[in-house]
């Protein structure tokens, strides 16, 4: 990717020499995407003009002009993408080194804009914040970006998972990871978040801090009452399914039942009619004396 021929000698040229390369890479990329961008944008011009034309032809209802329609609106939705993979591809982040770890990328709002002002972190599995590893105030594009040298991952215990999260000015969690991220010295990871609220304050140091661990007695109240109705639920279906057991097990004594019977009633059949052959050989052998 590099235009000299320099060959790199050592560990530090092999990784600047990468980073390069990287750099080089996705600005090629970022071209190729404002290039896709401006061929859908003349690829909108001309959809809209055959939308046009086969309405004067063949009116608005047509199947024809229907599927003009889908068409521009697949290219409506194409040209959003292509929209937010250009705004990513054009954040910059500085390289760091070998010895250090970074997590960074973009906060949009449902609708997927970018939501400013909002503060990303890290928090341990008990929603509490990592203060060491700090916090993030997002800027106008959403972004944010969080950085450890080595001396600070050393002190997170080794394989600790790190949940990124949002806050808001009440302090209120607006959003945590499901999956978490590991501090790997040399990584820099790349995640977008996206949540419904903005305003930016300083994370809470406690889980006591967080609004939304703070129910009201109502809340707990609601929550007692919902598992107590569960239980009772699950107490019926299960008186439910023992009533259907035991009716279950009834029909199938009385099949057995029916079933044994036909047996008798068989086996009496057979012998009745063993009787009355033997009757019949007696009767003969007694005609014939």
């Amino acid at each position: 990717m590099r235009n000299d021929n320099k060959i790199p000698k050592n560990e530090e040229e092999i990784l600047s020499y990468i980073d390069q390369s990287a750099e080089q890479l996705d600005e090629q990329r970022l071209a190729g995407l404002k290039e896709l961008q401006d061929t859908q944008l003349v690829k909108e011009e001309v959809l809209q003009r055959e939308k046009k034309r086969l309405e004067t032809k063949h009116g608005e209802t047509h199947p024809e002009v229907k599927n003009a329609e889908n068409r521009l609106r697949y290219n409506k939705e194409m040209f959003v993408g292509l929209k937010k993979e250009i705004e990513r591809a054009s954040v910059k982040t500085e390289s760091i080194n070998k010895t250090s770890w970074r997590v960074h990328g973009r906060v949009f709002d449902s609708g997927g804009n970018p939501v400013k002002g909002v503060t990303v972190f890290l928090s341990d599995r008990n929603k509490k914040w990592i203060e060491i590893l700090g916090s993030s105030c997002t800027n106008e594009l959403g972004y944010y970006a969080l950085t450890a040298d080595e001396k600070i991952i050393a002190r997170v215990a080794k394989d600790q998972p790190l949940f990124l999260s949002v806050s808001d000015k009440n302090k209120k969690l607006l959003y945590m990871a499901t999956e978490p991220v590991m501090a790997v010295a040399g990584i820099i990871v790349y995640q977008d978040i996206y949540l419904n609220q903005e305003d930016c304050v300083t994370p809470p140091k406690d889980n006591k801090d967080y609004g939304i661990n703070k129910p009201t007695e109502t809340e707990i109240e609601t929550e007692r009452q919902k598992e107590l109705d569960k239980a009772k639920e699950i107490e019926k279906q299960k008186e439910l399914d023992k009533a259907k057991e035991i009716e279950r097990q009834k029909d199938l004594d009385k099949v057995a039942e029916l079933k044994k019977q036909k047996e008798i009633d068989a086996q009496r059949e057979i012998e009745k009619q063993k009787k009355i052959a033997d009757q019949k050989a007696r009767n003969k052998n007694s005609g014939k004396k």
